[in-house]
């Protein structure tokens, strides 16, 4: 047992960060909850209240989401990420080079693989950047917290809705998806990117735009393997989480700096990096 674990989580959460590692080692998914964990519960609350469910600024402004979402539930009610996503700075980098990318080279289709509850795939198409979505993603909840927040927006002739994604998934592309280079993919599967994206499907996706989610693993040499792969056929650019920007927000004014950074906290356990990815 690492005991390192348990002295690390007593002197940043006290005892309940103690107990917290404690019930995962004899594993249960139950998690006492820190007083940081319950202001970031309230804050989604808040936000929701004043909002009207509404997103409140950046690109996706002005669509409605529905509080509700489906992984990290053993430990919320909902993934507080919610706070970022209906205050609009959720993955600010990733919307910002959508933008960049359809300005270079337009497509008309988005192809969202692990799309959640379709925060992007839905967005991009309530900001008019896309004539019709397609969604990948491998939870039954994740698809119909999807479906509701489509139904939210007046989208349901514009979303298609399909399961996993793997290796085949070309073959699983619907009659407006197979004009290959009309197409814009996001991609956030866990590190299944390594299985689907081999050089056959990297061949084919060539001329589309791409942006990956990239989870590294533990074998250095894998990940230079699949980067060298991707630069193949790509031009690369490497993006990770940078500022925000809360200033001109003024719905937000009254809350205090707390607040405004846990707002932009997207709940990750360690900082991510995304491939920006361009035709050559």
């Amino acid at each position: 047992m690492n005991i390192s674990k348990f002295k690390y989580a007593k002197s940043r959460d006290g005892i309940i960060g103690f107990l917290n590692v404690l019930s995962g080692k004899i594993g249960f998914k139950f998690r006492f909850l820190t007083a940081l964990d319950k202001r970031k519960i309230w804050l989604v609350d808040h936000l929701f209240s004043i909002s009207s469910g509404k997103i409140i600024s950046g690109l996706f402004k002005g669509m409605k989401l529905a509080k509700k979402s489906n992984w990290d539930k053993k430990i919320y009610k909902y993934n507080t990420d919610l706070s970022s996503k209906i205050v609009g700075c959720y993955e600010k980098e990733v919307q910002d080079k959508i933008v960049e990318l359809q300005k270079k080279n337009k497509k008309k289709y988005f192809v969202n693989f692990g799309a959640g509850e379709g925060y992007f795939a839905l967005g991009v198409l309530h900001s008019g950047l896309f004539e019709k979505s397609l969604a990948f993603e491998i939870s039954p909840k994740s698809r119909d917290i999807m479906t509701e927040n489509c139904k939210l927006n007046n989208l349901e002739d514009k979303l298609l809705v399909k399961g996993i994604a793997n290796k085949n998934f070309l073959k699983d592309f619907d009659e407006n998806f197979k004009k290959l280079n009309e197409i814009f993919l996001l991609v956030d599967i866990e590190g299944d990117e390594f299985n689907i994206f081999n050089e056959e499907n990297l061949e084919s996706i060539k001329n589309c735009n791409l942006i990956i989610e990239f989870h590294e693993v533990h074998e250095h040499k894998k990940n230079q393997e699949f980067m060298s792969k991707i630069k193949k056929y790509f031009n690369v650019e490497i993006m990770k989480t940078s500022n925000r920007d809360f200033s001109k927000i003024s719905i937000l004014k009254n809350l205090n700096d707390d607040d405004r950074w846990l707002i932009a906290s997207e709940n990750r356990p360690y900082s991510m990096i995304w491939l920006a990815c361009s035709p050559k």
